[in-house]
């Protein structure tokens, strides 16, 4: 899921998300000259993606990288972000990307998608929507 924050609970481990972000409204004036002039737009966007990662045989335990792949409404990719996971001890963990900087190119569904890495292949294993509008000025 994608929120401003979390936080998570040290007696019950549970986690609370704070501002949950599945819809971003912003002025087309914000976006305007990066976008005329052939780049995304760096939107600043101080939030967190929290991706839980189990395993299915807790006999097996299994190292990896999750990674997370930002694609805009066309189907570009914009980012891409990795982080290690260790489950040799528990069957669950969860993985926070901090995110500071959206890049935009136009309106539209954004979508991040969650891969798991093993030996360097990558499965993806979730996608998260994120709808982006431009917000029309008020006529005068």
């Amino acid at each position: 899921m994608l929120c401003e924050r979390f936080s998570i609970d040290q007696r019950s481990n549970n986690v609370t998300l704070f501002g949950i972000i599945d819809e971003l409204h912003m002025p087309r004036s914000a976006v305007t000259d990066a976008m005329a002039a052939g780049r995304p737009a760096a939107v600043q966007l101080q939030s967190v993606l929290l991706v839980q990662t189990e395993r299915a045989n807790m006999d097996v335990p299994e190292k990896g990288t999750v990674e997370c792949r930002l694609f805009d409404a066309t189907g570009a990719e914009l980012g891409v972000s990795r982080l290690e996971v260790n489950l040799e001890q528990g069957h669950r963990v969860r993985s926070a990307f901090n995110i500071n900087v959206l890049p935009i190119t136009g309106e539209g569904t954004y979508t991040y998608r969650v891969f798991h890495v093993n030996d360097g292949a990558a499965q993806q294993v979730d996608e998260l929507p994120l709808y982006v509008h431009f917000d029309t000025p008020p006529a005068s």
